[in-house]
């Protein structure tokens, strides 16, 4: 009787929307780097690119080191007003979650949701931060809790002038919060993680998020370039392995305490001092094309939202309507294949993958997943056979996904995995690995592609060194154990081992 409820209660929520919503005229904008579904008027879609194009530019300004964009699209849901948007926002055990708007970073797209009847200062605050958390991990480094959340909300903060941007200005919540709170012991600043949270008491999780943003403000805008070195430092040791106390005292020099001290004269002093930066201006809504959605992409869009937001029922509902109203629709496919994979279910999720490659307008990334749903059972450190057939397609619609966006990494990491097994167009594997390493440096499993593919192709001495910076690299003991199985075969035999 509960599942039958719960059905009618999903039932209910997705024909809700339909019923009030279906009328209205809903438009897809594209920007260079970010992709935007809205209810609302063209100006105001192209309005919210156009800031979200600015500040991701603004912190390439700021952070020239950074890497600013994943392997998966980021797709921006910009309701009108909180009616429309909350039949959206994400359930929890006590119910509806209220926001202005959130940041889902997924494993198939990126997922922003913002109520625009909020106000530009409220959703951007939250879509901001979160944005921020989800470019610093694009990095192989894992950064420590008061860094992830201080750099966020500094971030986040940051003011957008055309041709320049201001940053360190005070946020006046945080500095509330620290001016009426005695601040923590910098030692558990520094020490806290986030699969143990600081407390469970909301005053003391906003002295966190306070002092966190004012050490990284103090760092960054008092301390000026020696801030940004001792930052880079106690990060290098961090990466080396270094325990967090340990790594901030070699990397200031002194222990935490007196970092205290220095940093509660700071946040009494109260100056907050603001950095300015020179941008290149750019008319980013000159880069903005609209359309409007017809009601079978509309459809498809409400059930990737809803998808991706944990809301598998009424995802199925949204995707079915799509293909009912349009059984052409290549992405209302594609996504029903990725709600099957997970699931954890790739036989189910190969019917609706094919359907969306054999559409017209399939996706680099579907048809990059119809590849890998093929490929399941004959993937992994080693190099099995695989049939002909299976090699066939795989490689056929690799190729068309590599043409289509030549960027993939995972894309170009299978297709060379394909030419491995096959043991044909070897230098084009090695073209595609490296393509592969530029994006994703370091990545053990390519490391280990790469020295497999080298030693296809004779080239021992790279294949050596590939193969021992896998040792390095890894964490994954099974990986490990594999390169140093092939460098023993390599150095026993001088000669490609049979992989």
């Amino acid at each position: 009787m509960r599942q039958l409820a719960r059905h009618f209660a999903a039932l209910f929520v997705v024909l809700c929307a339909s019923s009030a919503q279906a009328r209205e005229t809903w438009r897809e904008a594209h920007s260079p780097h970010f992709d935007l579904i809205s209810n609302a008027n063209e100006k105001s879609a192209r309005a919210v690119l156009a800031r979200m194009e600015q500040f991701r530019h603004a912190l390439g300004r700021v952070l020239p080191n950074q890497k600013l964009a994943g392997e998966v699209a980021t797709q921006i849901y910009a309701f009108r007003d909180f009616d429309s948007f909350s039949s959206f926002l994400p359930r929890t055990a006590d119910g509806v979650t209220a926001a202005a708007g959130y940041f889902r970073h997924g494993r198939y797209k990126n997922i922003i949701a913002i109520d625009l009847s909020a106000g530009r200062d409220a959703y951007e605050r939250v879509v901001f931060h979160e944005y921020v958390h989800f470019i610093l991990s694009l990095t192989t480094r894992t950064y420590p809790l008061w860094f992830q959340e201080g750099m966020a909300e500094f971030y986040a903060g940051m003011q957008l002038r055309g041709d320049s941007i201001v940053l360190g200005g005070g946020i006046l919540r945080h500095r509330r919060v620290l001016f009426d709170n005695v601040m923590l012991p910098l030692e558990e600043l520094l020490t806290a993680v986030s699969d143990r949270p600081l407390s469970s008491s909301p005053s003391e999780n906003a002295l966190f998020y306070a002092q966190s943003w004012a050490l990284v403000h103090y760092l960054i805008v008092d301390r000026g370039e020696e801030g940004h070195r001792l930052l880079a430092h106690y990060l290098s040791a961090l990466s080396r392995g270094a325990e967090e106390l340990e790594a901030f005292h070699e990397a200031f020099g002194a222990d935490p305490d007196t970092i205290e001290d220095a940093l509660r004269g700071y946040v009494e002093a109260g100056k907050f001092t603001k950095s300015r930066y020179s941008v290149t201006e750019v008319d980013w809504k000159e880069n903005i094309s609209v359309r409007t959605l017809t009601m079978a992409e509309v459809q498809h869009r409400w059930g990737e939202l809803f998808l991706f937001t944990g809301r598998s029922k009424e995802a199925l509902m949204c995707l079915e309507e799509a293909i009912h109203l349009d059984p052409g629709l290549a992405p209302a496919w594609e996504t029903l294949g990725v709600a099957k994979l997970m699931e954890g279910r790739p036989d189910s999720a190969l019917p609706f993958l094919k359907r969306a490659v054999d559409a017209e307008g399939a996706s680099p990334m579907g048809l990059y997943l119809y590849a890998r749903a093929l490929l399941r059972d004959h993937s992994g450190h080693g190099v099995p056979t695989i049939p002909d057939v299976l090699a066939d397609e795989a490689e056929r619609v690799l190729t068309r996904s590599w043409q289509l966006d030549p960027t993939r990494s995972e894309t170009a990491r299978l297709l060379a995995f394909v030419y491995l097994v096959r043991g044909t167009r070897l230098q084009d594997a090695t073209d595609l690995v490296e393509s592969a390493l530029d994006v994703t440096p370091g990545s053990p499993s390519l490391l280990y592609l790469y020295g497999q593919i080298l030693a296809r192709s004779g080239e021992y001495d790279r294949a050596r060194e590939a193969l021992h910076r896998v040792s390095d690299a890894t964490t994954e003991p099974a990986l490990r154990d594999a390169a140093a199985e092939l460098l023993s075969r390599m150095n026993a035999s001088e000669k490609v081992p049979e992989l």
